[in-house]
């Protein structure tokens, strides 16, 4: 399971940009801990073992525009 020592400052951002280009709402550098561990969240609710596995349907897969609306919402509630 992915680990939040994995996570970049790069991979955080192209989460961020993700919720300004979707949303208009620009998150703040204090927020990158509540996303990662809402993302984790996710990432276990899938079975996922990656952050590239997480960003590969979030962004690429027949399944991103029903994923991208659960990753709103776990950011914004």
């Amino acid at each position: 399971m992915v680990e939040t020592a994995e996570w970049s400052e790069q991979d955080l951002a192209e989460f961020m940009a993700c919720v300004r280009a979707e949303l208009g709402i620009k998150m703040p550098a204090g927020k990158a801990l509540m996303l990662q561990s809402r993302i984790l969240r996710r990432l276990r609710q899938l079975n996922l073992d990656s952050l590239e596995a997480y960003r590969e349907r979030l962004f690429a897969s027949p399944h991103a525009d029903e994923e991208r609306i659960h990753f709103l919402d776990l950011v914004t509630t």
